[in-house]
């Protein structure tokens, strides 16, 4: 088998364990039973683990050093520079930190869910703390390894090449532009809408499931559902988007809905 097939193989099984763990933080967030949190921390840790271990193993950093470029198509020339920067951005970072890091983020959820229900914030501050500390502590890592800024190397993990100070010219753009913007719109707009009219969460839910269905959501691949915040979740096939339910405000679900 040629390497750059056995690669594919390998990210196959970490496609799998991604895709196991992107069902249960939906489980996690819409109906899992409380007394779940502790066994779900240590099953998300576990994932973690077990991807990192797939990312950073030497066979793949074998296979990658074998692969002959020049015999890829353009596809998979695309698909290789992803799986090594998924290894360069797991490679340096130790199985244990990235465990802990994944504990202390589901308990963090957990823990805000609590706080949200009961405007209890000072509950959630010491979790935060930690979750802050642990993405400082990786970020100081892969700056020092990738040399460059701590939150440039946490913005490549998610939008490859991007850099601070082109998001600062973004924001500088939009802080010069909007409020003017913002104020003409207003100005001009003579439709009002009452967005505190309260309706029953079963007529909610009706009406959102027909304006997505008229978005053209495929519930054939995917579902609907109801969290402590909207989010959209799953993987290709089985898409899971949430919306979040207010009965004295009947667009707080249907505007959650849409935006995800």
């Amino acid at each position: 088998m040629q390497p750059y097939q056995k690669l594919e193989e390998i990210f196959a099984e970490y496609n799998k364990l991604t895709q196991i763990n992107a069902i249960i933080s939906w489980d996690s967030a819409v109906m899992m039973p409380e007394a779940a949190i502790n066994s779900r921390v240590e099953q998300s840790a576990y994932l973690a683990s077990k991807t990192h271990e797939i990312l950073t193993s030497k066979q793949v950093v074998s296979l990658i050093d074998d692969i002959d470029e020049a015999e890829l198509d353009k596809w998979q020339a695309a698909n290789l520079r992803e799986i090594k920067r998924l290894y360069k951005h797991n490679n340096i970072i130790p199985a244990k930190l990235l465990a802990d890091f994944s504990k202390a983020g589901s308990e963090c959820e957990y823990i805000w869910r609590q706080a949200r229900a009961k405007n209890d914030f000072n509950k959630l501050l010491p979790y935060l703390e930690k979750v802050t500390e642990l993405s400082k502590e990786m970020a100081a890592i892969k700056a020092q390894a990738f040399n460059c800024k701590a939150y440039d190397a946490l913005l490549d993990q998610y939008d490859p090449g991007l850099k601070a100070a082109n998001i600062d010219m973004l924001f500088a753009e939009l802080e010069s532009f909007l409020p003017e913007f913002i104020e003409q719109i207003t100005n001009k707009s003579t439709a009002v809408v009452d967005d505190k009219l309260s309706a029953a969460i079963t007529q909610q839910k009706q009406l959102v499931l027909m304006l997505v269905e008229r978005l053209g959501f495929d519930f054939a691949a995917g579902g609907v559902d109801g969290s402590h915040h909207p989010f959209c979740g799953g993987y290709t096939g089985d898409v899971r988007i949430t919306s979040r339910y207010d009965e004295a405000k009947f667009t707080s679900g249907l505007m959650g809905l849409v935006h995800e």
